[in-house]
């Protein structure tokens, strides 16, 4: 007989299988080990009452703050009623609420995470409102940090203090730790200080030790496979673990899984912009496993819960046991590539105890079996769960899985490409050919292949659609584009001329002088001094598309735009096949991440700056500087977004979660989330008009 492997805090996981054929007492021994294990962990904050709360929830949902569900443009306010209402039929409710800002957009200019949440609408203010109404509901609410933020704008404080102003000033109750997989001990010490009771989740399952501070976690890629255990959730059954699987189609089988480890799950869906929604299958099985684990959380915090106990079809089948007075419950998954119908386990039972088949509610289905045992017959779908509860006859008969048929919604499908069409362009005031406005170009109409470079950084920030993109062949016709960036002269002029404000005013024009008490009067604020003729920043599309209506022009298509930088040749640059630093204001966005590299701020430079900078048709600017709005708006029915050309001054490095940054090639492009007019203005964000031709 072999030795029994060794098992310490380090290891992620135990195999079973293994432990079951190295020695006869091999459960003894293992649960005698469990003890020496428990012995050596401190178990210091499962203790706390503040934080007990978590130890008995399983639904999170990750709410993508872009998400055109979640907040009304329209009407500038936050619309979470209806998800709730959503959540609440489906599901019962979400147990967990986070709350995700920053990620693919940062870095687009030096706004660090914090400043994310600040710039949200309504700021702080805001966002405590909407932790308030998500309270009401009786659902928690999570902040995101992202530790590998480190090449955009620094707080005045350590990150530990900056999230804790955050979580304070919304009262949120936990933090998700993005790409960790556990907390520092500073981290608590400095939370605990500021608003005690706050959570740590992480994204990644640590090992036993790393535990010690983060109480829980997502079960991203780690979710055990059949024959396996979490070390953590056996010898601490109360760090709270959820499955997650944002790229698969058929999330069912991890949805099973996880139930069967005594494990929830985490709802995502909108995955940074890219529509991956739970199917009805999905969600019906998830309904399910949530309402069952609710009702028996006592039993999955059992400290001697038992692993993989005997099954009829221990090749198929597999089981675990777990107590709770004098309630027994077991999770039984189907690990085959087919339906088991029939006698599946054999329990001992007492005369005074009933056997109930609660995954698809009523009593169990039994024959007599031997030593006074009984053998239960279940139906189980292949990678799908079962679960038995024994409890005393004269109880209530316990909770069952929820079993009623959803109705099919048009959200639960995949968004075609055709969803992701851009709007309708309105054509500018035609100007006559012979007639060149000033300050523009004539492009001269061609044949025009139009290849697109996806950014492989970070793939979601940089896609039209997930996860393609194509190569199309243009007849492009005559038309006008300014020959360089709309400066802030111009600018002036067209606010002195439209006593034009923005219905939300948060970071206009952020960068200039504002008299003092005149903070809402765009005429009368002031261009800082030498920057007139510097490329107009701290504009949303909304207020580019105000200048050109005004100009009497329009905003460059992405075909347009990139036409007239790129021209017919192909060439990679508007100047030719290579960077040259001396055409342009920016460091090489082209250079991989390399953590050894720092983040470039800079500022904006004149638009004229760079005689030779040049594209084919006389273009300037084009790369670096200022990244360029195009008439590119698309909306798939979960995200808003357009697309930015060509650059700008500032690059954040130290990550590769980053967006791009830097002087761009012509054929690159960055996907632009929209949400709100604060969040969507920025120091490194400008643009150029173009006019069409009378025909």
């Amino acid at each position: 007989m072999s030795a029994q492997p060794e098992i310490t805090l380090n290891d992620t996981t135990i195999n079973y299988l293994a432990v079951a054929i190295s020695s006869k007492n091999w459960r003894q021994e293992l649960d005698k080990k469990r003890q020496i294990l428990r012995s050596q962990f401190d178990a210091t904050q499962y203790e706390r009452a503040d934080l007990a709360w978590y130890h008995t929830t399983f639904l999170e949902y990750k709410m993508f703050l872009y998400d055109t569900s979640v907040y009304d443009q329209k009407n500038n306010s936050y619309q979470i009623e209806k998800l709730l209402d959503e959540a609440e039929r489906e599901f019962g409710g979400y147990d967990i609420i986070i709350l995700w800002h920053a990620f693919p957009r940062i870095g687009l200019d030096e706004r660090n995470q914090f400043d994310f949440y600040r710039d949200m609408p309504r700021g702080l203010k805001g966002l405590q409102d909407l932790v308030k109404r998500i309270h009401a509901r009786d659902t928690r609410v999570f902040i995101d940090y992202n530790p590998w933020d480190v090449g955009t704008r620094r707080e005045p404080k350590s990150d530990a203090e900056a999230l804790a102003e955050i979580a304070s000033a919304i009262d949120a109750d936990g933090i998700y730790l993005d790409t960790m997989d556990a907390a520092s001990s500073q981290l608590r010490e400095v939370l605990d200080k500021i608003k005690p009771g706050i959570v740590f989740e992480a994204e990644l399952t640590p090992s036993v030790h790393l535990a010690e501070i983060c109480t829980g976690s997502w079960g991203q890629g780690s979710i055990p496979l059949p024959r396996n255990v979490l070390n953590l959730k056996w010898i601490e059954p109360r760090f709270s673990i959820r499955g997650v699987d944002r790229n698969s189609a058929n999330r069912s089988p991890l949805i099973a899984l996880g139930f069967f480890h005594g494990m929830g799950h985490v709802l995502w869906e909108n995955i940074f912009g890219w529509w991956n929604p739970f199917t009805l299958e999905d969600r019906s099985i998830l309904r399910r496993c949530i309402r069952l684990l609710r009702a028996h959380h006592d039993a999955f915090l059992d400290p001697n819960w038992q692993p993989y106990v005997d099954t009829l079809r221990i090749v198929e089948v597999v089981a675990h046991r777990w107590n709770a007075g004098k309630k027994i419950v077991y999770t039984l998954f189907n690990s085959s590539g087919r339906s088991i119908d029939g006698p599946v386990i054999s329990l001992p039972i007492k005369e005074d105890m009933e056997i109930y088949e609660v995954w698809n509610g009523g009593k169990a289905q039994t024959t007599p079996g031997s030593d006074g045992q009984v053998i239960v017959h279940l139906r189980i779908d292949s990678m799908s769960c079962g679960c038995l509860v024994i409890q005393p006859k004269d109880w209530p008969p316990p909770i069952s899985a929820d079993i009623a048929s959803l109705a099919d919604k048009f959200s639960y499908y995949r968004v075609r490409s055709e969803a992701h069409l851009p709007c309708f362009v309105k054509p500018s005031e035609p100007a006559k050919p012979d007639e060149i406005p000033e300050g523009m170009i004539l492009i001269p109409g061609g044949h025009f292949v139009m290849k697109v470079d996806t950014i492989l950084g970070a793939p979601p920030g940089a896609r039209y659609t997930h996860p393609e993109y194509r190569e199309v062949e243009l007849n492009m016709k005559d038309f006008f584009i300014d020959r360089s960036e709309v400066i802030n002269a111009q600018y002036k002029e067209f606010l002195n001329a439209t006593d034009y404000k923005p219905r939300v005013m948060k970071n206009f024009l952020k960068h200039w002088i504002k008299p003092s008490g005149e903070d809402f009067d765009p005429r009368l604020w002031q261009i800082p001094p030498g920057k007139e003729n510097h490329p107009v920043v701290y504009v949303n599309l909304g207020d580019a598309r105000a200048y050109a209506g005004w100009a009497k022009k329009r905003l460059p298509t992405e075909q347009e735009w990139q036409y007239a930088s790129q021209g017919t040749d192909g060439r990679k640059w508007p100047w030719g096949v290579k960077y040259d630093s001396s055409r342009c204001n920016g460091p090489d966005g082209t250079v991989e991440n390399d953590e050894s590299i720092k983040s470039s701020f800079g500022g904006t430079t004149p638009v004229d700056a760079y005689p030779d900078s040049a594209s084919p048709f006389g273009c300037l600017d084009m790369s670096g500087n200022v990244w360029e709005w195009t008439e590119s708006e698309r909306d798939d029915g979960h995200t808003r977004y357009a697309i930015l050309r060509g650059g700008c001054y500032f690059r954040a490095r130290g990550s590769i979660w980053y967006m791009p940054g830097g002087a761009q090639p012509c054929n690159r492009h960055a996907k632009m989330l929209l949400l709100y007019p604060g969040l969507d203005r920025c120091s490194t964000i400008g643009f150029r008009c173009v006019k069409d031709l009378e025909e």
